[in-house]
């Protein structure tokens, strides 16, 4: 981080994360009781359970799931943009769409392979040029998307 900048960590990164979508959505720890996602005991300490880490992952599940957080997004944002503002980015939402899908894929394709990525294991100095191709290709996408668009509305 430059000039001093302390990271947040994944705990402080996620609790801001879901402080930020309460304050958008104006919902409070009150509503959150109301609609069963926490309880009467976790209501009056929630404040204090979500700013030290402290609420279960039962917990966190329900309030992510209840707010609609995408936890493929959220984890991007959070543990690896260090930023959990970047879940409201459009970029962070197409890492994320990308992502989803990549796993998708891979895992069905594992299956081929009888699971055995030893061979490419070996050779992963080769990911960065793969990701370097697809995010050029999703760049054009983006372009060729955003001429089209703009021809359309002329």
């Amino acid at each position: 981080m430059a000039g001093g900048e302390q990271r947040i960590g994944v705990t402080g990164g996620y609790a801001m994360l879901i402080r930020t979508t309460l304050s958008r959505r104006g919902i409070s720890a009150r509503a959150l009781l109301r609609a069963g996602v926490i309880n009467e005991r976790t209501r009056r300490v929630f404040e204090k359970k979500l700013d030290g880490g402290h609420l279960t992952i039962s917990e966190m599940n329900a309030i992510t799931r209840f707010l609609g957080i995408n936890p493929m997004r959220a984890l991007i944002a959070v543990a690896y943009m260090d930023d959990p503002t970047a879940y409201f980015d459009p970029c962070c939402e197409v890492l994320s769409a990308y992502n989803e899908q990549l796993v998708a894929a891979m895992t069905e394709r594992a299956a081929a392979l009888s699971g055995d990525f030893t061979v490419i294991n070996r050779t992963l100095h080769h990911c960065a040029a793969h990701v370097e191709r697809i995010s050029s290709e999703i760049v054009e996408q983006q372009e060729r998307t955003r001429r089209w668009l703009e021809r359309d509305t002329d």
